[in-house]
């Protein structure tokens, strides 16, 4: 009972948290604040193989990206065995799936430990795991049974099968907000700048894919709730998926005094004679397209 109050608290919190889905762009940012980045040799013959889709198991980056941020939630909660207050005021730990089909937008959010800048520097710019080249050389031969991608240490990059860029915010404790970034066209460097907003996170990581034109099937929940049921069921963090759906709601429209008095006075008939209803309120139907906290579903959950 605790279990499941404490999952419907947590839900609650992170529906009224809309803002840190919010996507920074580094185009709003003084060029003088962004710095510039080569990516590793190795990265970048990955990475013309991934843009240019010639590893076609492009589902496996739901797993890589989110198996990265059950890592990550990991790390801070081993780190808080010995410092509770290393979870500072974001104790929950959890992930968060929600897509922008408008925008053509997928965000992954955790809240694990986080990166600092020379972490964004360091480990999406280069890879620190030896049998890189190995992964490549079979993906180049056609191999397509390279289930475990994320052994060879380039799981994150995985996202370039399905995006045009990729944006990454995240906040470490030991640091301020900082953000990512890299596009298919320039996919030899990518950028990083400090968030002009401040910290938004708290702490933990936002990825964002902006998605292709050849992969928008990604941007149907149901297709995305499925990759991750399929290959995250055996974590142990709570996963949620927003939601939205049209649900007809009845409101009220209180009616003017004046009108009220003048429509008791009169003989309150349809054509076909049946008596009004409605004297001194009308309520209308109508479909609405909103958010609401039963949007916020939890997918996964290991009690």
């Amino acid at each position: 009972m605790n279990a499941v109050f404490l999952v419907l608290c947590l839900a609650l919190a992170w529906v009224n948290a809309e803002d840190a889905f919010e996507v920074p762009s580094l185009e709003t940012i003084s060029q003088e604040e962004v710095s510039g980045h080569k990516f590793q040799a190795e990265i970048n013959q990955l990475m013309s193989l991934f843009v240019n889709s010639l590893y076609s198991n492009r589902d496996i980056f739901v797993r890589e990206l989110v198996s990265n941020a059950a890592d990550a939630l990991d790390k801070i909660r081993y780190i808080s065995l010995t410092d509770p207050a290393s979870l500072g005021e974001t104790p929950e730990l959890s992930i968060r799936i929600k897509i922008n089909p408008e925008n053509r937008l997928i965000h992954i959010r955790d809240t694990g430990i986080g990166m600092t800048k020379d972490d964004m520097v360091n480990n999406l710019g280069s890879i620190a795991k030896s049998g890189t080249k190995e992964f490549v050389k079979k993906i180049e031969a056609g191999a397509e049974d390279l289930t475990q991608i994320g052994q060879f240490g380039v799981g994150f990059y995985s996202s370039f099968l399905v995006s045009e860029k990729v944006t990454v915010t995240s906040k470490n404790n030991a640091d301020d907000q900082y953000i990512w970034e890299s596009t298919m066209d320039e996919s030899t460097a990518f950028s990083v700048a400090k968030d002009p907003r401040g910290n938004t996170l708290g702490r933990g990581t936002l990825i964002t894919l902006h998605i292709r034109d050849d992969a928008l099937e990604y941007l149907n929940v149901d297709n995305l709730r499925t990759l991750v049921q399929r290959y995250n069921q055996f974590l142990t963090f709570p996963i949620y998926i927003w939601e939205s759906h049209e649900e007809t709601v009845e409101v009220e429209e209180p009616v003017k005094e004046e009108k009220a008095e003048v429509e008791k006075a009169e003989v309150e008939k349809t054509k076909d004679g049946l008596e009004v209803e409605e004297k001194e309120k009308r309520r209308k139907r109508k479909k609405r397209r909103k958010w609401h906290k039963r949007s916020l579903r939890l997918l996964l959950y290991v009690f």
